[in-house]
């Protein structure tokens, strides 16, 4: 949660290099994430995590951080990875857990390294 958390400020810091997306704007964001735009559906994903009833919106959190993940967002693909580090929203699985966290490293973004690391430390 930490983490994610963490992830969360870390896009939201990031905004400003992405003038064209609208965060107070879910339908604008599902527009462009639609299009191909993988930070509009990392964004998405966030919102669907820290929503009210986040617990029932985890399964679209995951569809939302696959999307950013395969275009190429090295945050949506680390917190895939949590997701299934915790089963959150998908099976628990450690496995997928370190790819993801794996192509977050390869994306560049150290804590995705961290956590590979980890998992990989623990036998996974």
């Amino acid at each position: 949660m930490k983490r994610i958390l963490f992830t969360s400020l870390v896009a939201l810091s990031l905004l400003g290099c992405h003038k064209n997306i609208q965060t107070n704007n879910p339908h604008s964001l599902e527009k462009k994430c639609n299009k191909g735009d993988a930070k509009a559906c990392f964004l998405l994903g966030e919102l669907r995590y820290n929503a009210e009833s986040a617990e029932s919106n985890y399964w679209q959190t995951a569809e939302y951080f696959q999307k950013a993940c395969d275009g190429g967002d090295a945050l949506g693909c680390h917190d895939l990875g949590e997701l299934y580090r915790k089963g959150e929203g998908v099976k628990q699985d450690y496995a997928q857990a370190k790819e993801y966290f794996g192509k977050a490293c390869d994306l560049g973004f150290q804590y995705g390294c961290d956590d590979y690391n980890k998992l990989n430390k623990q036998g996974f």
